[in-house]
């Protein structure tokens, strides 16, 4: 029986092991980025950087490292959740691609900190149903890295849409369940009279 479970073990742990490779070498050359413009920050002088260029290199690197820590998340997540995260990330690029952009496989691991940072908001918004809104929001406002304002709208209606489409689906299979389960528990009693 052993043998049965080895093959998906090892594509699972596979998987993981990809999605961390990717998430490290997105975070890598996001911070290789913005030690870059730090470095220009550092020679501003030199360079005769002008007001807005310097404001424009401060803004740079802090863009750079923010899109490199949601690889750290991406990477983060994929160490400690469960192989199924990775489909979360492959479904959310394919709603990017849906409403028409087309980012690149490589942001596959980027995806997966959007989903992992969006299911965290949603968790921590206590005071919206199902997170609404906010999670929303935090994805809108990461996915703004890789694509344009109306295909990241888009994106995120079209992936609240199908999540409230697989909670209600949920919450009809789990009653038919608990209903079906309390019948069999419980037969109807037969009214006096009837038989």
């Amino acid at each position: 029986m052993r043998n049965d479970f080895s093959p998906r073990f090892a594509a699972a742990v596979q998987i993981n092991g990809m999605l961390v490779l990717y998430a490290l070498g997105f975070t890598a050359a996001f911070f290789l980025v913005a030690a870059l413009y730090w470095n220009a920050w550092r020679q501003r002088k030199l360079l005769a950087l002008n007001g807005l260029e310097r404001l424009l290199t401060v803004s740079s690197i802090v863009d750079a490292l923010g899109v490199g820590a949601i690889g750290l998340i991406a990477c983060l997540a994929s160490l400690v959740l469960p192989p199924t995260w990775a489909l979360y990330s492959a479904a959310l690029y394919f709603l990017v691609r849906a409403v028409g952009t087309h980012p690149a496989v490589t942001t596959i691991p980027f995806l997966g900190g959007v989903s992992a940072v969006g299911a965290i908001v949603a968790v921590l918004a206590f005071f919206a149903p199902s997170g609404l809104g906010p999670r929303e929001g935090a994805m809108y406002g990461l996915l703004l890295a890789i694509t344009t304002e109306g295909a990241a709208t888009a994106a995120v209606v079209l992936n609240r849409i199908a999540l409230t489409i697989v909670e209600i689906a949920l919450l009809v299979v789990g009653g038919l369940f608990f209903r079906l389960r309390d019948q069999q528990e419980h037969p109807p009693v037969a009214a006096e009279g009837e038989t």
